[in-house]
């Protein structure tokens, strides 16, 4: 039988690549430190967005963030920069994102209502948008999510280009526009809060349209949400609307990319508490930011549980830099400590492991030579076996092991000892005249295999 070939493992360069590789998996798990800028898509210059991005910067820069904000066209540019690593926060209208981009951007919550008006000469009186067809419809500018929201509102109606003609312009030339008889109607998403929406109520001739098929916008765009608003509650004085009237609205969402750091998501959810907590003719006190109006992106866990939860302990007693370095230290610290533990469980058993095959290639040597000494039949043979043995003993007595494997060497070095001796007695024997035992006859002392232990 051919006894297999084993060579020692080098446990020097097994040790190294144990460590490497903890400290690299300790290294991952440690969370860098929050980012100190980052950069907020907002929206067109003097806008909602544009406002409320110089809100979010002054609520940051309190804990030492600086924000960035950049103007942009509106949600479809805001999007797009989110998705291309332009830009790591922005305000996004719901019902206007892409399968494509829902799948990679995050959300830190819904902000507050923008209800969708649609405005007509009071000639005119629609109260569904089928009624528009062959009329001069205004849109928002390119880019904004009022424009990818109203085209698709007009789509669903089977209104578009072929049957209307279309006017792109801000909001502002919308309702002019509707006022001195330039456009027939238009689709025009605004907040309630927002000073060209008093433009609007206070213009002569615009009415606002009641959507008498909200419920069923509501059933087809599941981001859309179905308000009533009472009569004059907009506008006691001027009575309006001058019935209760049904809208549908869209919301702003604080939209994120996946890789903002989680402590960042954490201040931006916090300054959103702080400037969207209060009522409006919308809502009542406390209802945004929620995540329970429908989200389009997905929503962190960690952000989950700020609104289940709230403010974490530490961060309600401490600055967010104390806190926010204890709570990095903590996870270090149990993610070091769960390391030390595979480690010292692990790394022992198997630097002996390593050790003992170093003790077992030797006693493969050792059994090799006892299969031979039953078909040695003269001196010469004993004498070269003998030589054999000697140069193993002196290599097994020769390794380095730690305490622990002494048990396995020892039993090396015994079986060693049991063979010398016997060739001794039979080379002794042969020398004093004494009939030499017989090849077939010889006996091999046996010792118990070692013990290789895991």
């Amino acid at each position: 039988m051919k006894l297999p070939q084993l060579r020692p493992l080098p446990t020097t360069l097994l040790t190294f690549v144990l460590l490497a590789a903890a400290v690299f998996a300790f290294w991952s798990l440690l969370k860098p430190a929050p980012p100190k800028r980052i950069v907020m898509s907002t929206g067109a210059a003097g806008g909602a967005y544009a406002a409320l991005g110089e809100l979010y910067a002054q609520e940051l820069a309190k804990e030492g963030v600086v924000v960035e904000l950049r103007s942009s066209g509106g949600t479809v540019d805001n999007l797009q920069r989110l998705t291309n690593g332009e830009a790591d926060v922005a305000f996004v209208q719901s019902a206007v994102a892409s399968d494509e981009q829902r799948a990679q951007l995050q959300s830190l919550g819904s902000l507050y209502f923008e209800p969708v008006w649609i405005i007509h000469r009071d000639e005119i009186a629609p109260t569904r948008l089928p009624q528009l067809a062959g009329m001069r419809v205004g849109v928002g500018v390119p880019g904004s999510g009022s424009r990818a929201l109203a085209l698709r509102l007009l789509a669903l109606n089977g209104l578009g280009p072929d049957n209307l003609t279309l006017v792109e312009r801000d909001v502002q030339g919308l309702v002019q526009g509707v006022s001195r008889d330039e456009i027939d109607a238009a689709v025009v998403v605004l907040s309630i809060d927002a000073p060209v929406f008093k433009q609007l109520v206070g213009t002569p001739g615009v009415v606002l349209m009641d959507m008498e098929r909200a419920a069923a916008y509501q059933r087809r765009l599941p981001a859309i949400t179905r308000i009533t608003l009472p009569a004059g509650v907009i506008d006691l004085a001027l009575g309006v609307p001058a019935k209760d009237t049904d809208v549908i609205a869209a919301t702003t969402t604080l939209a994120t990319s996946a890789s903002l750091h989680p402590a960042v998501q954490y201040l931006l959810w916090r300054a959103a508490r702080q400037i969207h907590s209060q009522p409006s003719l919308l809502n009542d006190k406390q209802r945004f930011p929620s995540i329970d109006v429908h989200q389009e992106f997905a929503v962190p866990e960690h952000v989950e549980r700020l609104y289940r939860d709230g403010t974490p302990f530490l961060y309600r007693y401490l600055p967010f830099w104390l806190a926010n370095l204890i709570y990095r230290l903590s996870i270090s610290g149990i993610a070091g400590f769960a390391l030390f533990v595979a480690l010292t469980d692990w790394l022992p058993k198997l630097v002996r492991y390593a050790f003992n095959l170093r003790i077992l290639h030797n006693y493969l040597s050792s059994v090799r030579v006892a299969a031979e000494i039953p078909k040695s039949a003269t001196p010469a043979d004993r004498a070269r076996h003998l030589e054999r043995v000697e140069a193993l003993r002196q290599k097994a007595a020769s390794l380095s092991m730690p305490l622990f494997l002494d048990v396995s060497k020892a039993e090396l070095v015994n079986r060693l000892k049991l063979l010398e001796d016997k060739l001794r007695q039979e080379q002794d024997g042969t020398a004093a005249g004494t009939p030499a035992v017989s090849p077939n006859t010889a006996e091999v002392p046996k010792a118990p295999p070692p013990t290789v232990k895991s």
